[in-house]
């Protein structure tokens, strides 16, 4: 009966978590669906869900992270190493893996999140893939001593190939918004730039399209005459 149990409150959880994925067109919402469902199949005391395409590469996309400090959540949204760390391309490498520390270990802050004082003592790391193409890496910890085993790291692997799809449809969809975004920038100053004679309302106009744009913390426009070289 207990077997019978726990295999229907699997079943419902990933019958909600469908449903609730389904629902939502922002990232973060998406994590917080899914890290809340690893929580109800395995329990957790810390975790994180990070956005990263190796086949693109660049700097990991932080999601979510949620670390366990005097019974509270220290929640953070912007925690994510400047490159993939170690347990992310383990991770996305041998689709998977469980680590066991029987005492607490440094780690540099910088390749942590939440509290820095301690660290968990088992931990799971699973890609999130749809299909063969990995979108992030989904992991989650605890303080105690084997608290999980290959079981809880195949429900793991089961939970992230569940929701890969619709992470990578969000991405998708955020990219084209973005996307859309850019052009609409691009429309606006190239209306301002062919309606402007006044040189100050041009750079202007330049400068409000690249900072809208990409990152922009310098701007420089020099003129440049072919027939002077300078």
């Amino acid at each position: 009966m207990k077997i019978n149990r726990t295999i229907m409150h699997s079943e419902q959880v990933f019958a909600n978590l469908g449903k609730e994925l389904s629902a939502t067109a922002n990232a973060v919402t998406a994590a917080e669906i899914i890290l809340n469902a690893a929580n109800e199949l395995i329990g957790w005391d810390a975790c994180y869900l990070i956005l990263y395409d190796p086949q693109k590469g660049g700097k990991p996309r932080p999601l979510l992270t949620i670390d366990t400090a005097d019974d509270n959540f220290i929640i953070q949204h912007d925690a994510a190493p400047d490159k993939p760390s170690e347990n992310m391309l383990r991770a996305i490498h041998d689709d998977g893996f469980l680590s066991l520390y029987e005492e607490t270990f440094s780690l540099p802050a910088s390749m942590s999140f939440g509290n820095h004082s301690r660290r968990t003592l088992s931990q799971l790391f699973v890609p999130v893939r749809s299909d063969a193409h990995t979108v992030g890496v989904l992991s989650i910890q605890s303080y105690q001593r084997n608290a999980y085993d290959t079981d809880s790291l195949e429900t793991l692997k089961t939970l992230a190939n569940h929701c890969a799809g619709a992470l990578e449809r969000i991405w998708a969809q955020e990219a084209a918004s973005h996307m859309a975004e850019r052009l609409k920038v691009l429309y606006q100053v190239t209306h301002a730039i062919s309606a402007s004679l006044d040189m100050d309302q041009l750079c202007d106009a330049i400068h409000h399209a690249v900072e809208n744009v990409m990152p922009c913390d310098d701007f420089v426009i020099d003129g440049y005459n072919p027939e002077r070289k300078r």
